[in-house]
C-alpha cells in the first residue's frame, strides 16, 4: 500500500492490533512482524487505530505525527428478544479459550469471591485450544461447583444481560469488544487495565473497575465490590447503554469514517 501513488487512491492504514511486543507496555519495542511497516510510519497518509490510548502512544513515539486518527469498532446491543432478568451473583466471561485471555486468573479470583458470596457462580462462554486445560483447572479448584462452561453462543448480548458483572483478564487487546458489548447491555465490567482497550471504554468506579494488570487478588476484590453494589441496590454502569450507543454506536462510528473519507481529512 505504501507503494500505491496518492494520485491513484486514498490510502488508509487500519491497525486493529496492539503494535507493541511483549509485555505490551507503552514505549516498548514494535512487534517484529510490524517493524518494516512502522519504520515508514510517516509515509502513511492516514493511520486509523481503535483507541485513544494507542493513538497517544503512537504520537509520543513519532513526535509531530499528524496522520493518526481514532475510530473504534461498532459496539452494538445485540439482544435478540425481550429484556432478560439479571441473575444475582452471576459472573460472566466471554472470550476465546486461549492463553492470552488468562481465564485461569478468573478461576483463581473466583475462589476468593465465593468466600464473600458463596452463591456466586462463574459462567464461561467460548471455545478454543485451552478449553480442556481450563476445565481441568476449574474442576481441581475449590470453587469447582460454582463454575459452568457453556461453549460458544450466538446470543452473547442476551447472556451478558443475565450477569451482574462480566470479567476480562486478557493480556493484550486492540480494543476489547466484549468489554464494550457488556456495557452496551448495562452490565458492569471488571478488567485488567491493559494496553489497549478497557481504559477507553470503562469509567473506573462508575461502569465497573480497572485493576492492575495481573493482580488476581485485586481482580477478585473488584468483582466482590460490583456484586456488593448490586446486592445493596446501588447498581453500577447506570447510563452505560446510552453512553456506549453515543460514543461507539453505528452513527458515531460512521461520522468518524465520513470525516476521513469525505471531509478532506486525508493527510498527504
Amino acid at each position: 500500500m505504501l507503494r500505491v501513488p496518492s494520485s491513484a487512491a486514498r490510502r488508509i492504514f487500519v491497525w486493529h492490533e496492539n503494535h507493541i511486543d511483549r509485555p505490551y507496555r507503552s514505549g516498548g519495542r514494535i512487534r517484529e512482524d510490524y517493524r518494516e511497516v512502522f519504520d515508514r510510519f510517516r509515509d502513511m497518509p492516514v493511520v486509523v487505530v481503535a483507541t485513544q490510548a494507542q493513538a497517544d502512544e503512537l504520537r509520543a513515539r513519532y513526535p509531530g505525527a499528524d496522520n493518526i486518527r481514532v475510530i473504534p469498532p461498532i459496539v452494538d446491543d445485540k439482544r435478540t428478544g425481550p429484556p432478560i432478568m439479571r441473575e444475582s451473583g452471576r459472573i460472566g466471561v466471554f472470550a476465546r479459550l486461549a492463553p492470552g485471555k488468562r481465564i485461569p486468573h478468573v478461576i483463581e479470583a473466583m475462589s476468593h469471591v465465593v468466600d464473600e458470596f458463596p452463591a456466586a457462580t462463574l459462567h464461561i462462554y467460548g471455545s478454543g485450544p485451552e478449553r480442556e486445560h481450563i476445565q481441568s483447572l476449574a474442576h481441581e479448584s475449590r470453587c469447582a461447583s460454582s463454575i459452568e462452561f457453556h461453549g460458544r453462543t450466538q446470543a452473547v448480548s442476551d447472556e451478558m444481560a443475565r450477569c451482574d458483572v462480566t470479567v476480562s483478564a486478557s493480556e493484550v487487546e486492540s480494543f476489547g469488544l466484549s468489554v464494550g458489548e457488556s456495557l452496551a447491555v448495562g452490565t458492569p465490567v471488571v478488567s485488567y487495565d491493559i494496553t489497549y482497550g478497557p481504559s477507553d471504554v470503562v469509567r473506573d468506579g462508575i461502569d465497573g473497575y480497572l485493576v492492575p494488570d495481573g493482580d488476581i487478588r485485586a481482580l477478585a476484590q473488584a468483582i466482590i465490590a460490583v456484586l456488593e453494589s448490586a446486592r445493596d441496590g446501588r447498581p453500577m454502569a447506570v447510563g452505560a447503554r446510552e453512553r456506549i450507543r453515543e460514543e461507539f454506536g453505528r452513527e458515531s462510528v460512521a461520522r468518524r469514517w465520513s470525516a476521513i473519507l469525505h471531509d478532506g481529512q486525508i493527510v498527504e
